[in-house]
């Protein structure tokens, strides 16, 4: 395993060593906001993990380029119905925040609402990308999936 791939994975560790200390805590909460929150946290500390472990792949050639058409078709279509879903989110949310007053909730609406346009903006990206002519898997990797368009 390379020293990148090596420090790659102590990260995922720490991540997933994160999530095992975190989980205790959410179950002797009796704040709902806070269990929620913590429990988010946690989810995003798996997700980080989950990320880790395909750099990990990438970098020790695990991941063998291939995207053929076919897959690349049943992708698209999916992934266009989920780009329609969290534009609706979106919309949604933004609407809750021009109804409510209460700044605890908007905070958390914000936070909603900023993870909802990175989903969005990922998704069209890659959305856009497989339904190129030209598709090639080398395009995957240049593709800027985690950069948020606005």
């Amino acid at each position: 395993m390379s020293a990148i791939a090596t420090l790659l994975w102590k990260q995922r560790l720490l991540e997933l060593s994160h999530v095992e200390a975190l989980e205790p805590t959410i179950h002797s909460i009796n704040d709902n906001l806070i269990s929620a929150i913590l429990t988010s946290i946690i989810h995003d500390s798996q997700k980080h993990a989950t990320l880790l472990q395909a750099l990990v792949d990438v970098e020790s050639g695990k991941i063998k380029p291939k995207i053929n058409i076919e897959n690349a078709i049943e992708m698209a279509q999916a992934i266009e119905e989920h780009v329609k879903v969290e534009a609706d989110m979106i919309d949604r949310l933004k609407s809750l925040l021009e109804r409510t007053e209460d700044n605890r909730i908007k905070n958390v609406l914000n936070y909603i609402l900023l993870d909802e346009r990175r989903h969005h903006s990922m998704l069209k990206r890659f959305f856009d990308l497989l339904i190129q002519e030209d598709l090639r898997y080398e395009k995957y990797f240049d593709l800027d999936l985690f950069r948020t368009q606005t």
